[in-house]
């Protein structure tokens, strides 16, 4: 490893906080055995993460999220949820761009980028969740 190397379990974790006025806690677990995740899946998992954090601050109105990264056997699965207000979320990308829904049509694009799957699910009572699972073959580090 070089030391320039980010690690995205140490970039994760930095996300953690607690609440204040105008922003919800965010509690960062990690599960599984990590395994090395190349650098460029790092940047797009970290931009997955960073960009469902922004939806939660600006339009949830939630008082906490929880950040979940689990290295399973075969995958990773990253999952963002808050406990906010909830919306009608798009379904795929080309429903967020035709929403004109940057920021989620941005979590689309990372998900494909990264050979994963993307679900977005949302209700007013439960908050949204995010799921990205991606196949362990597209993130890991090659040996190279």
């Amino acid at each position: 490893d070089k030391p320039e190397d980010v690690d995205l379990v140490v970039s994760l974790t930095a996300m953690s906080r607690g609440p204040s006025v105008d922003a919800p806690a965010i509690d960062v677990t990690v599960a599984g055995e990590p395994f090395n995740v190349s650098r460029e899946a790092i940047y797009l998992l970290l931009g997955v993460t960073q960009e469902a954090l922004r939806n939660v601050e600006r339009h949830s109105r939630a008082t906490s999220a929880c950040v979940k990264l689990t290295f399973a056997g075969n995958c990773l699965i990253l999952e963002i949820d808050d406990n906010g207000v909830g919306f009608d979320p798009p379904q795929d990308e080309q429903g967020a761009a035709y929403r004109g829904a940057l920021g989620l049509l941005g979590l689309y694009e990372r998900a494909t980028l990264l050979g994963g799957t993307l679900y977005i699910a949302s209700s007013q009572t439960t908050g949204t969740s995010v799921r990205l699972r991606v196949p362990l073959s597209s993130v890991s580090r090659s040996t190279s």
